[in-house]
C-alpha cells in the first residue's frame, strides 16, 4: 500500500516543505483560482449574451401561441424561456417550472425551520437581496 501524502512523518509532506516550496505552491494555487474564477464568469458572461439573442422563427412562434399578442420585437431568448417556463407551470401543472417562476419573480419564501424548543432557524441564501437579510435581522432581533 502506497504511504500517504498527507502524513505528516512523510518528508515530502507539505508542511515539511522549505517555506519557499510552500510559497511556491500557494502562488501556482492561487493564480490558477483566479484563471477558474475568470473562466467562471466569462461563462456567465456568454450564457447572458446568448439569452439577450434574437429568438428563433420557431420560438416566436412557439411564443405566439402561449401569448398571441405579444409584440414580437421585442422578444428575445430570455423572454422566450420565461414564458416557456410559465406556461409549463399554468398548462401542464408543473410545480418545478412554477417555483422558478416564483423564485424568479423574487418571491422565494425564506427558508425558515422551527426547532423544538421554539427557535426558529433562517437559513439565508447569496441570492437574497441585501433588504430581505436586513428584515430577518430585524425580526430575529425583535423576537428575542
Amino acid at each position: 500500500m502506497a504511504k500517504v501524502r498527507f502524513d505528516k512523518d512523510d518528508p515530502r509532506a507539505f508542511q515539511n516543505l522549505s517555506k519557499e516550496r510552500m510559497k511556491e505552491i500557494a502562488t501556482m494555487g492561487s493564480i490558477a483560482g483566479h484563471k477558474a474564477k475568470k473562466e467562471k464568469k466569462s461563462m456567465r458572461e456568454i450564457l447572458q449574451w446568448l439569452l439577450e439573442q434574437k429568438p428563433t422563427d420557431e420560438e416566436i412562434k412557439a411564443a405566439q401561441k402561449i401569448v398571441p399578442d405579444i409584440d414580437t420585437s421585442e422578444l428575445n431568448k430570455n423572454v422566450i424561456l420565461l414564458l416557456r417556463q410559465i406556461h409549463k407551470a399554468i398548462s401542464l401543472g408543473d410545480t418545478k417550472a412554477a417555483a422558478f417562476v416564483r423564485d424568479t419573480s423574487g418571491e422565494k419564501p425564506a427558508d425558515v425551520l422551527e426547532t423544538s424548543g421554539g427557535e426558529r432557524i433562517v437559513y439565508v441564501t447569496p441570492a437574497m437581496n441585501k433588504a430581505t437579510q436586513e428584515h430577518i435581522d430585524k425580526m430575529i432581533e425583535k423576537s428575542k
